[in-house]
């Protein structure tokens, strides 16, 4: 199994302050070489500021990278990077902001 608790290590968020939130992929692993959907929910924002844009870096050996947006959010791949806009999510809210569904690299290891 590939624990992928770490894809989302590169969230950037655009709020009026920086800010930071908890972001938990569900599942949290899965299987070297297969095709998985993952889903990012998010705890809340901090400091009172709405999340309004989250990015995903992409680790390499991942393929067929296709973002879906929850409602209210889009996404879109550049590189390997997987930018979520919309929203806004307020500071105290815990919400979904959408999935990424990719094929998994061959190698084991963390993501």
């Amino acid at each position: 199994m590939i624990p992928v608790a770490l894809i989302g290590v590169v969230a950037t968020f655009t709020f009026a302050v920086l800010a930071g939130a908890h972001i938990e992929p569900y599942p949290s692993s899965v299987k070297p070489g297969s095709t998985n959907t993952i889903a990012f929910g998010i705890e809340h924002g901090c400091d009172e500021s709405p999340t309004t844009k989250l990015a995903f870096q992409i680790p390499k050996g991942a393929t067929k990278v296709t973002p879906q947006g929850a409602i209210g959010w889009t996404g879109e791949v550049t590189g390997r990077v997987v930018t979520f806009t919309g929203g806004p999510l307020d500071a105290n809210t815990t919400g979904k902001i959408g999935e990424i569904e990719f094929t998994a690299p061959k190698k084991t290891g963390t993501l």
